[in-house]
């Protein structure tokens, strides 16, 4: 199943959304892996 359908790209923010100080937040990493899996493009 597409992880998000109609989608051409992402604009991600980084503070808050992939890490909160110095600390990744929990699942990021697989949601990165997963956008790349399905070939979602991404700028942040």
């Amino acid at each position: 199943m597409p992880l998000i359908k109609g989608i051409g790209g992402l604009l991600i923010d980084l503070d808050g959304v992939l890490y909160v100080g110095e600390a990744p937040v929990p699942g990021a990493q697989e949601v990165l892996k997963r956008l790349t899996a399905e070939g979602i493009p991404r700028r942040y």
